[in-house]
């Protein structure tokens, strides 16, 4: 059952209760030691003791602890006993207290926290703290030469007579130490260390060259290369970064100008290179102390979902390395630091939330067997501790043992906490909730469930959706989405009904790829959706085919060959890129060096044939440049579900006639029709060769073969240009045309699809033009509204607006920025494409132009994804 816990009952009100529940189910001396530490520590917290007059109510105090994590020689680490000290592990943590209860936040220097020994971790923290361990939020990092602490594991290898010594969860007398030397420091910091905080800092940068996914899928949807912390290989070094989350979060804590303390967010596992025996806090310890030391600023650095994420691209495994990567990580820390702003903040503004989740286990773990296998040890003398690790996690879930998903929000910040090695699709998930705030994930939080991916990846294979390594069901996905979209829904962030009534939709953003290698980036990409039906999908969903071209930056337009990227979870996660041979420039016959390429394509659905139809133009080039005397034409190519692949493209053969025979396609979204028939509209010269026109062209398809029927009226502009990329749409039985000049934006609108009403430059109610924005423009139908998504302030930014459909003109008032101008650079390649029944995309690709790259833009190529929640198209 669902319960949310939030901010609400002062301190004193709930103390019996803590008592209450600290003591459930303990002897009567462990329940007068709690009853003595929760009074005690009552007494010793400023404010909490005292009656609301002594402290204003309003005030937000944080205080900071650490306390030492390092074992002794001979202790056991994750993979060997420990044989010398490196360099010192911590564990570090901040309270905050408001209002309600205080809330702790802590981070240890271990690979892992199980079970048990988190849950009497917590308890520790909380007494000394005076809240309760609902309100205690415990993470590891993950460093690899470093403890893990499993007192169920311990626990069950003592109950079949398995001597545990030498095994790495046979340290129970230390990992007890250290939870009481951490709620030691606590207590100390809640007498004495606690300051006022009028304000709160958020910052983000781009971390370089540390970050990688670890997962390499195939064409056929399996994973073919498993690139862990470091590699020699040379392939795995060459592959791309993939999907990851580059910045770095940083969340400060501020009196006035004088800052108290930082919370650091950074996703990746942390291993430059392990198994030595030597304990040490590997490179991202060197980072934090490296910021502390550059700031004068405690820091408690938090891990993400890094179940995926490793230094594997960047990191070899040479010693040296460690330091490097590190140097990387402080960098973007202090370009953080340097970019954090901050907004005053009261006690008003700090809230918590839970979330309890049942994880489901996975098919693999069987009571059964694990008790066979433990019995069988306990006469063989073996010492099978992941066995006694998974009995322990299957009894745990058999009881009903649910693990908490929490959230907190203080101010503009929305910080969640989740479990297990999870896989940084759902991180990306939480952030694409709310893309215009600040939302920073600490995971590792309970080291049970093992790595958690998504339903998909379970289906990919490789090490991290393996039984080995994962203790779930493919369906946890089911379970963790809507449970991280429910502990962060703060009522403070919620959009405002009424304004969400009007807009008709929810907006959500992503990002398809990040990353700018220095010498190609992607332009001109395009989604096409293969309904689930008709989709070759293990998990019953549609399947997105993302087309998109290298361009290199060399000159204007030097366009290399299509590639796809591919998702089989409605945009959850991403496979490929996937170079397509047949799209790659070819040679033409005459030997002058001239090469053809197909570019702008658009793949779409036609449902009648169903086929994933692409439709795109295809131009000469010579050396690079595109030769504007050669005649182009117009292609096309269908998607082979089974193989995976695009067809040969082929020509449509169009008829003569000023700007139709050299007619090219550009950027635009076709139009299908309930016959079958495929109306899009091309672009060419007119007759006497001063300007551009628009002819929208009807085809029929029958899934393999694209023939023309017939052509309506040329549209033309006196605008001077030759840029007009024209979109097509239909809306409640009329067609729309819009295309833009360097000058104008227009639109027109016809009965039939092929005969239009003179084009009309777009203007809002007032009479405003989007002239001089460097527009440009996709039409969104909607079941009640037509919207129009276009590039505003020089195609920095993307919004999307109604249009009146009668008068041809924007509603301002329902002008909403979906991606906004915060990187610099431009917007372009725009695409809308309608992924499900309440489902659309509106796509834009950071633009970059030879004469920027490198530039003052902090761009990167990213690949925008706006999506459009319970926008219904129109039927």
């Amino acid at each position: 059952m669902k319960k949310h816990i939030i901010d609400s009952f002062s301190w004193c009100c709930t103390l019996v209760n803590k008592i209450r529940r600290l003591s459930a189910g303990r002897s009567v001396s462990a329940q007068a030691f709690i009853f003595t530490a929760v009074l005690l520590t009552a007494a010793a917290i400023p404010g909490k003791a005292q009656s609301d007059s002594d402290s204003d109510p309003g005030e937000i105090q944080v205080a900071t602890f650490e306390a030492d994590a390092t074992p002794d020689i001979g202790e056991p680490l994750a993979y060997n006993p420990t044989k010398r000290i490196e360099k010192p592990l911590s564990v570090r943590g901040i309270v905050i207290v408001g209002d309600g209860d205080p809330v702790v936040l802590c981070a240890v220097d271990w690979i892992g926290v199980k079970s048990r020994a988190t849950a009497a971790w917590k308890e520790a923290l909380a007494a000394a703290a005076g809240t309760t361990p609902e309100r205690v939020s415990l993470h590891s990092l993950h460093q690899h030469d470093a403890p893990r602490a499993d007192f169920k594991a311990l626990d069950i290898l003592n109950e079949y007579g398995i001597d545990p010594a030498g095994t790495n969860v046979d340290n129970r007398a230390f990992v007890e130490r250290t939870i009481d030397r951490s709620a030691e420091s606590l207590r100390e910091a809640m007498k004495n260390n606690l300051r006022t905080v009028t304000h709160v800092g958020t910052g983000t940068a781009v971390v370089e060259k540390v970050a990688s996914n670890r997962r390499q899928v195939n064409r056929e949807g399996k994973e073919f290369l498993g690139r862990m912390s470091s590699t020699s290989d040379v392939e795995a070094q060459r592959a791309p970064v993939g999907t990851i989350d580059p910045e770095v979060r940083l969340l400060s804590f501020w009196d006035g100008d004088q800052p108290h303390a930082v919370l650091s967010y950074y996703t990746t596992h942390p291993q430059s290179y392990y198994r030595t025996g030597g304990a040490n806090p590997d490179f991202v310890g060197i980072a934090r102390s490296a910021f502390e030391e550059n700031t004068g600023i405690r820091q408690v650095h938090f891990n993400g979902a890094g179940g995926n994420i490793a230094a594997g691209k960047w990191n070899d495994g040479w010693t040296e390395k460690r330091q490097i990567l590190a140097d990387r990580l402080v960098e973007g820390m202090l370009k953080a630091w340097e970019q954090t702003e901050r907004i005053p903040v009261d006690a008003s503004q700090l809230e918590w939330r839970i979330e309890p989740v049942a994880l489901p286990l996975g098919d693999h773990i069987i009571q059964e067997e694990l008790e066979q296998t433990l019995s069988r040890a306990s006469d063989s003398g073996e010492k099978p501790t992941g066995a006694a690790s998974d009995l322990g996690w299957v009894r745990r879930t058999l009881e009903g043992d649910d693990i908490d998903l929490t959230a907190l929000r203080i101010g503009p910040a929305r910080i969640l906490h989740t479990p297990g090695e999870l896989a940084v699709e759902y991180q990306l998930f939480a952030q694409s909730l709310y893309p215009d705030d600040f939302i920073a994930n600490a995971s590792y939080s309970d080291y049970d469930p093992g790595y958690i991916s998504t339903e998909i990846q379970y289906f990919q294979g490789g090490y991290e959706a393996s039984d080995r390594a994962s203790d779930v069901a493919p369906e946890v996905e089911q379970v963790l989405l809507p449970a991280i979209r429910e502990v962060l829904a703060f009522e403070a962030f919620q959009p405002d009904p009424g304004r969400l009534a009007d807009l008709g939709y929810r907006l959500e953003r992503s990002a398809l790829q990040y990353g700018y290698d220095g010498q190609y980036s992607w332009v001109n990409g395009r989604a096409g959706v293969i309904p689930a039906h008709a989709s070759v999908n293990p998990i019953g969903k549609p399947t997105v085919i993302f087309t998109t071209h290298k361009v290199e930056h060399s000159g204007p337009d030097v366009l290399r060959g299509l590639h796809y990227f591919r998702s089989r979870d409605l945009g959850l996660s991403w496979e490929g890129p996937f170079e397509e041979s047949v799209f790659q420039r070819e040679a033409l016959d005459e030997g002058d060096g001239h090469e053809r390429l197909v570019s702008d394509f658009v793949p779409k659905y036609h449902a009648d044939s169903g086929t994933l139809l692409g439709i795109g133009h295809s131009s000469v080039y010579n050396e690079n440049n595109v030769v504007a005397d050669q005649e182009g034409a117009t292609a096309y190519a269908t998607f082979d579900k089974q193989t995976q692949r695009w067809s040969d493209w082929h020509t449509f053969e169009l008829p003569s006639g000023p700007g139709i025979e050299d007619g090219a396609v550009a950027s635009g979204r076709r139009v299908d029709l309930e016959d079958g028939s495929v109306l899009f509209p091309v672009y060419g010269s007119n007759e006497e060769g001063s300007q551009f026109q628009i002819t929208v062209v009807r085809s029929r398809f029958d899934g393999e073969d694209l023939e023309y029927i017939e052509h309506g009226e040329p549209l033309t502009a006196d605008a001077g240009s030759e840029r007009y990329e024209p979109s097509l749409a239909e809306f409640k039985g009329h067609y729309y045309l819009t295309f833009h000049s360097d000058e104008e934006v227009y639109v027109a609108r016809s009965e039939d699809g092929l005969t239009f009403d003179e084009p009309k430059p777009l203007r809002s109610e007032d009479g405003q033009s989007l002239a001089g924005n460097s527009s440009r423009q996709q039409w969104v139908p909607h079941s009640d509204e037509l919207y129009l998504a276009y590039t505003t302030g020089g195609g920095t930014s993307l919004m999307l607006a109604q249009v009146d459909p009668v008068a041809l003109h924007l509603v301002e008032e329902t002008g909403q920025v979906i991606i906004p101008a915060e990187r610099g650079g431009s917007l372009d390649n725009l695409d809308v494409t309608r992924i499900s029944g309440d489902e659309t995309w509106v796509i834009a690709t950071e633009w970059l132009e030879p004469s920027i790259v490198g530039g003052e833009y902090a761009m990167d190529n990213l690949i925008h994804i706006a999506r459009l929640k319970g926008l219904e198209p129109d039927e």
